[in-house]
């Protein structure tokens, strides 16, 4: 797994130790119910947790692309622009693999179905076929909550993680 600097790591680092907002995207899709509106959910609960910074240092955010080939570290730099500034409250992970054989575990591992769609004659194009889905980790590296097209709404989803984050500090000061 790259990060949009190049940096190598394994998933585990974005996956554990915070609550993860994890979407998968690619940098070109188009569909307007599928990862520009992850992106613009995303980018409007980001807004929500800096406003409370207590309950944002809890969190982290990361987009990880289908397609290493076209989605390099460069292209996923220039893609995250400022949001993937280390010096960020709340910085925002845009990952890439090499290979589409390094993404296919972790893509199955989420039960992520993806396929390249095809033109009318049958070749592939660069477009992704993918039923929109977002992931909602514990700091434990458990799925808590997968929030498809219907469910992607930041009110619900601040929720979810305002609840994991005192579910998280209950756990943590001994409480039940």
């Amino acid at each position: 797994m790259r990060d949009s600097d190049g940096r190598d790591y394994d998933f585990e680092r974005f996956s554990k130790g915070r609550i993860t907002l994890l979407s998968f995207i690619y940098t070109y899709c188009s569909d307007p119910l599928g990862c520009p509106l992850a992106y613009a959910t995303m980018h409007e609960l980001r807004r929500r947790l800096l406003a409370a910074p207590e309950l944002a240092r809890h969190v982290r955010f990361v987009s990880l692309s289908f397609d290493p080939i076209h989605d390099t570290p460069e292209a996923m730099r220039r893609y995250a622009g400022p949001l993937a500034d280390p010096a960020s409250a709340l910085r925002w992970n845009f990952l890439t693999t090499d290979t589409l054989g390094q993404l296919q575990p972790l893509v199955e591992g989420f039960g992520q179905s993806v396929r390249l769609q095809r033109d009318k004659q049958g070749r592939a194009t660069r477009l992704y076929s993918h039923m929109l889905k977002v992931f909602l980790i514990d700091a434990d590296g458990r799925v808590r909550e997968i929030y498809s097209t219907a469910f992607l709404l930041a009110d619900v989803v601040f929720n979810d993680i305002t609840t994991l984050a005192m579910e998280r500090e209950g756990l943590r000061s001994g409480r039940p």
